[in-house]
């Protein structure tokens, strides 16, 4: 009994991680992605071409919601779309930051996931990716068509933190 609860509390810090990443709060969201993707690369079958720009420090809350929306794409693209490449771009200009991942996975049509259908069976695919972001007042522009890969763009306000900025 006493391995199984110690295998239970494993399972359930590694859930809190993937859910509450303080490496994030710890480093920022540019050294977080990139430690991520660095450990998915070691393992992973595809390879990776990225550039993660530094990006400054904003609150806390908009930089988890955009290291988890990285992070799903990312294992969409290697799990789901089945690419053998995927390029994950990280840029700053101004209060903005743009985060592009793109795949050369199999694709779909972009329309059938966000129906209400698609929506209920889903937990943490594009509907959840796009909610993330426009809670934050963010855009996604998605461009998928089967057999020729996904290309996702995500743009959200990036307030510098300063100590004065606040959660939405």
């Amino acid at each position: 009994c006493l391995q199984w609860i110690y295998e239970f509390d494993d399972q359930c810090q590694g859930i809190a991680r993937d859910i509450y990443p303080s490496v994030v709060d710890d480093h920022g969201v540019s050294k977080a992605f990139k430690y991520y993707l660095k450990e998915v690369e070691a393992s992973a079958t595809a390879q990776f071409a990225k550039h993660i720009d530094e990006v400054p420090r904003s609150y806390s809350g908009l930089e988890r919601a955009l290291y988890l929306v990285g992070k799903g794409l990312v294992q969409n693209g290697l799990k789901h779309a089945e690419a053998s490449l995927v390029e994950v771009t990280l840029t700053s200009h101004e209060e903005r930051v743009t985060l592009r991942v793109k795949d050369n996975g199999k694709g779909f049509h972009p329309n059938a996931v966000l129906t209400r259908d698609a929506i209920g069976k889903s937990r943490f695919g594009i509907p959840w990716i796009k909610a993330q972001v426009e809670i934050y007042e963010g855009h996604v522009k998605l461009d998928s068509s089967p057999g020729c890969g996904t290309t996702v763009d995500i743009s959200m306000p990036w307030p510098k933190d300063g100590g004065e900025t606040s959660e939405p």
